[in-house]
């Protein structure tokens, strides 16, 4: 596995990083069947605030999910938070598209995995599954997010070793299909 340093990291921190601890799982299923590669970016609880006259999750809970989920992915392909301060640099979601399967109600846990669907100069597409605890899909995304000057409110190519770590993931889950 790669080891990226801050000599090729764009400004990182000192210590060394790795992509996060399963983001490369690749493992097979029961059928013997490469799994697509994904990470675990977000676990949470539905609460009684959170749903609807129906008793179910509402819309802006989902995409909060999502949106957490996608900093935790950003963050282990090799983006730093700290840069929205100290670089002005951040991510600006352009296209979103949203598919709901299934309900989750007041106090059911869901997590949400992540994959790189493809990377652009300045942008990463995405995709990110809400899956219950039974291992069910209850909904996913396909986002679009562009690589953003915060101060000049434009895009920017992407930190080449983000760039790396992504086309990475892309290469491996190819070479899986």
């Amino acid at each position: 596995m790669t080891v990226y340093k801050k000599d090729n990291l764009d400004g990182l921190s000192d210590k060394s990083i790795r992509p996060a601890p399963g983001m490369f799982p690749g493992r097979r299923n029961q059928a013997g069947q490469q799994r697509p590669l994904h990470m675990d970016t977000y676990k949470g609880v539905v609460y009684p605030a959170q749903t609807d006259a129906m008793g179910h999750m509402t819309v802006q809970y989902y995409v909060a999910a999502f949106d957490q989920a996608m900093w935790h992915l950003v963050a282990a392909l090799g983006y730093n938070p700290d840069w929205r301060h100290e670089r002005k640099e951040g991510w600006a979601d352009v296209r979103h598209e949203i598919n709901y399967h299934d309900e989750i109600r007041v106090g059911d846990l869901f997590s949400v995995r992540s994959e790189v669907r493809k990377v652009g100069k300045s942008s990463l597409v995405t995709h990110h599954r809400l899956m219950n605890t039974s291992n069910k899909l209850c909904a996913e995304i396909e986002m679009t997010s562009v690589y953003f000057d915060l101060e000049k409110r434009v895009s920017k190519a992407l930190p080449e070793a983000l760039r790396n770590t992504a086309q990475d993931w892309l290469s491996r889950q190819s070479t899986m299909n």
